[in-house]
């Protein structure tokens, strides 16, 4: 009596209506073992009408990984299926550099459509080997292949074609910023790249061209920099300045020795700069600030006290480069532009470093006590901490208001430290 194998067995059932069976046959044949009637069984079933057991087989072809899986997957980069072509190019991207063999075809394919979509992929593979394959489509007859093609190289930092896109620069406009992007990769990557190059895409009249040039600069370790982020930083386009400021800092911060060549000039692009939605650039325009003239723009920079972590940092580290921090600080309390906990936390912040003349101690606690219920619990029991561990006359104030303060645990905490510092009992 014939008995199917099980090979055979899960095979038939690839074509039930069900798709559960057929994702059931999938799984049948991975356990039975059949690694070649498995891949050509996903295969098959990675343009099934089942979104579900699409995913499945794709799931198998990348859990193999050979180049004989990455061979199902890449004649699907071709479907007119979005859904399909999507998951066939996410397949070979995660199956790696088997597939990179496999895609070199198409990058020479008829439809201009594949094309594109190969050197797509390839440019998040380990495809250095196709890059000359890839350059020589800079002139294929479609502007999108082309664009791709740019991409590309500048992700697998193929520096050898530096030359062949740098000539593309004035004749493609609308490759720009990809040519920018890819020379910033490139000069990451420790290529020579001619700065004189990104000082001429900062002044290029897209602001495009402009801000992938500031973000190309932006991970960049050369001191030589500085002045071109100088010289371009009042003529950039808004959407540019930020990133192109950033850099600037993180430069001068690297080599504090350039601090004196920033201008006085960028104060108000510093200060337009604390408005950002992005609060890695309020740091920065933060750092900028202080770096240019720390006291005359705390007002302003204590506006922005208490919205991160980060940035109350460096909030505290201006505090510090100035004279006399703590009259500015209660003036912005005072005028109602930095609430209460912040301005504690900083005020405490000072006290800690030593930063306050003793002849200021008391209207810092005067601060901390006029405010003491609208802070948090921690914040308390950290200005009692402090006011134990000091010792100081004139922070005592804050030990009585803890005392009377309707949280058991921060009462509790002041009654210790009354007790520890002995005080009367009227504390």
């Amino acid at each position: 009596m014939h008995h199917d194998t099980p090979t055979a067995a899960a095979t038939a059932r690839l074509s039930h209506p069900d798709p559960s069976e057929r994702m059931a046959a999938l799984e049948d044949l991975c356990l039975a073992g059949d690694q070649a009637a498995l891949i050509r069984a996903a295969g098959a079933l990675l343009a099934d009408r089942d979104p579900a057991v699409r995913e499945l087989a794709g799931r198998h072809l990348v859990q193999i990984g050979t180049t004989e899986a990455a061979a199902q997957a890449c004649p699907y980069i071709a479907s007119p299926d979005i859904g399909v072509r999507n998951l066939a190019g996410d397949v070979l991207t995660r199956i790696g550099a088997p597939a990179v063999p496999v895609l070199a075809a198409a990058i020479d394919d008829p439809d201009k459509d594949v094309r594109k979509f190969a050197i797509d992929v390839l440019a998040l593979l380990p495809a250095w080997e196709l890059s000359h394959r890839i350059a020589a489509r800079l002139t294929d007859e479609d502007a999108n292949v082309r664009l791709a093609a740019i991409d590309a190289l500048g992700a697998l930092q193929a520096t050898e074609h530096q030359d062949a896109l740098l000539a593309l620069y004035e004749p493609e406009p609308l490759a720009r910023p990809s040519i920018v992007a890819a020379m910033g990769r490139f000069a990451r990557a420790g290529a020579g790249v001619d700065l004189a190059f990104f000082g001429r895409a900062l002044a290029d009249e897209d602001p495009v061209v402009q801000l992938t040039a500031a973000e190309a600069l932006a991970d960049l370790d050369d001191p030589s920099l500085i002045d071109l982020l100088i010289e371009k930083a009042h003529h950039v386009d808004p959407m540019a300045r930020p990133v192109l400021l950033h850099a600037l800092v993180r430069l001068l911060e690297v080599y504090p020795d350039h601090t004196a060549s920033l201008p006085a000039s960028l104060r108000t692009h510093f200060l337009d700069m604390l408005a950002d939605v992005d609060l890695t650039y309020v740091v920065a325009a933060v750092k900028g600030l202080r770096l240019l003239d720390a006291e005359g723009t705390l007002p302003d920079v204590l506006a922005h006290a208490g919205r991160d972590d980060a940035l109350d940092v460096e909030i505290f580290h201006t505090l510090l480069a100035v004279p006399a921090p703590l009259r500015p600080l209660a003036d912005a309390v005072a005028r109602q532009v930095l609430p209460p906990d912040p301005a504690a936390q900083l005020a405490l912040g000072l006290i800690m470093q030593q930063a306050l003349a003793p002849e200021d101690l008391p209207e810092a606690a005067a601060l901390l006590v006029d405010h003491f219920d609208a802070l948090d619990a921690e914040t308390k029991i950290a200005a009692l901490n402090l006011c134990l561990h000091l010792n100081e006359e004139a922070l005592f104030g804050l030990v009585e208001a803890g005392l009377r303060d309707p949280d058991p645990t921060v009462q509790d905490f002041a009654s210790d430290a009354a007790q520890d510092l002995g005080l009367t009992p009227s504390y």
